[in-house]
C-alpha cells in the first residue's frame, strides 16, 4: 500500500508556509488549523465511550469498531505530527501519515459506500454520501491550494478536511447508536 509517492519523506507543503502553520499560537487561524488534526482523535474517543451496539452499524463487522476507534485516536496524533510539527520539511511523519490516512480513507469509503448502504434508509445514504463528498471536496481543494500557492486557502481547506469527516460521518455513527439505544436494540 505504501509505495511510490507515499514513501517520500518530502512535505507537499512549501517550506515557506512552515513559519505560520508550525506555530499554532501565532494566530487564531493557525491554532484552529493545528487543533483540527485532533478531530479524528476526538471522534475515536467518542466512539470508545459509546455502548457496544451491533445493531447500530449494520453491515460493519462489530469486531472492527473498537480497533477503528483506537486507530482514529492515533490518526489525530499522526496528523498533528505531519501537518503541524513537521510541516514543510522532509520527515518520516509525512510517510507515516500518508501510509495510515490513505488506507483508513479507503476503509471509510468501503464501509459507507459498499457495506452499510443496503441496510440504511435513503435519507441515511444521502447523509453519508454527502459527508464523503464534502470531505473529499475539501481534500481536493487543499491540493488545489498547494498547487496555486495559496496558504490561506490551504489552511482553511485542510482544517475543514480534518473536521468534516469526523463531524459528518462520526456524527452519523453516534446518531445511529443513539437511535438503536432508544429502540432498545442495544
Amino acid at each position: 500500500m505504501c509505495s511510490g509517492g507515499l514513501i517520500s519523506k518530502k512535505s507537499s507543503i512549501p517550506n515557506a508556509w512552515r513559519s505560520a502553520l508550525a506555530r499554532p499560537l501565532s494566530s487564531p487561524a493557525s491554532f484552529l488549523y493545528a487543533c483540527s488534526s485532533f478531530a479524528y482523535s476526538a471522534m475515536g474517543l467518542v466512539w470508545l465511550a459509546q455502548p457496544e451496539c451491533d445493531a447500530a452499524l449494520p453491515g460493519w463487522p462489530p469486531a472492527a469498531s473498537v480497533p477503528e476507534a483506537w486507530f482514529l485516536v492515533l490518526q489525530g496524533v499522526l496528523s498533528f505530527w505531519s501537518d503541524v510539527i513537521r510541516i514543510g520539511e522532509p520527515s518520516w511523519a509525512h510517510v507515516v501519515d500518508r501510509c495510515t490516512a490513505t488506507p483508513f480513507t479507503a476503509v471509510c469509503l468501503a464501509k459507507f459506500l459498499l457495506l452499510m448502504p443496503p441496510h440504511l434508509s435513503a435519507a441515511e445514504c444521502v447523509w453519508v454520501w454527502m459527508g464523503l463528498a464534502v470531505g473529499i471536496g475539501f481534500k481536493v481543494l487543499d491540493y488545489r491550494a498547494i498547487l496555486g500557492g495559496d496558504r490561506a486557502l490551504f489552511l482553511a481547506s485542510h482544517l475543514l478536511w480534518h473536521v468534516s469527516l469526523p463531524l459528518l460521518l462520526g456524527g452519523f455513527q453516534v446518531w445511529r447508536v443513539a437511535q438503536s439505544v432508544a429502540r432498545g436494540e442495544c
